[in-house]
């Protein structure tokens, strides 16, 4: 069975949910195929997120002239 694929697919799932809610911009979920699980009784998995970018702040600046050029 491939069992990195299921880690992969059940990780991703509410990722896949906040990307589709427009919550985030886009991930990816790795997991290295070479580790030593049965040494180590762990599994490690890397998520990364693009999130989106937010404007906390908008500044306008407003200003007179005797022509538009």
């Amino acid at each position: 069975p491939d069992i990195i694929g299921m880690f992969k697919t059940e990780t991703g799932k509410p990722l896949q949910d906040m990307e589709n809610n427009d919550e985030i911009s886009a991930y990816r979920v790795d997991i290295d195929p070479t580790q030593d699980v049965l040494a180590t009784s762990k599994i490690e998995i890397a998520i990364t997120i693009v999130p989106f970018g937010t404007a906390r702040e908008i500044v306008y600046n407003i200003g007179f002239a005797k022509t538009l050029s």
